[in-house]
């Protein structure tokens, strides 16, 4: 399986969730579903999409902005997802004062997409 930018953002959203809602994503503990039934639905698409539920314990605050980018980066239609650029610009426009730590994980992930990207471009060219 190839991966994508697309895909990128469907992962980063879904560890949005796990952080935001302090739990695995899908709450597998109170589901009739397992891990292989959620992975099969997920692949399959459809409507309802499956998704983990965005709620949260109540102690911790989340920025509605977060929650509405959290589900914009896992829409069904990959090309309808956000880019990394336009994710790191609403996370900064959210909270500003953490404006440095989101600039270093943004960094690391920038870093590791461009190395992804060299490393599948090498293998395709050992392949041709």
């Amino acid at each position: 399986m190839i991966g994508s930018k697309e895909g990128d953002i469907y992962s980063f959203a879904i560890i949005c969730a796990e952080v935001v809602t302090k739990s695995w994503p899908w709450n597998l503990n109170n589901r009739k579903e397992d891990a292989t039934e959620i992975l099969y639905m997920v692949k399959k698409g459809g409507h309802p999409y499956t998704r983990p539920e965005l709620m949260t314990d109540g102690e911790m605050e989340v920025n509605p902005s977060l929650i509405h980018l959290i589900r914009d980066c896992w829409t069904e239609r990959p090309s309808e997802r956000p880019t990394i650029t336009m994710v790191r610009s609403q996370m900064n426009s959210m909270d500003s004062r953490n404006g440095n730590l989101m600039d270093y994980i943004f960094n690391i992930l920038e870093k590791y997409a461009s190395t992804l990207e060299e490393e599948v471009s090498e293998t395709s060219e050992r392949k041709s």
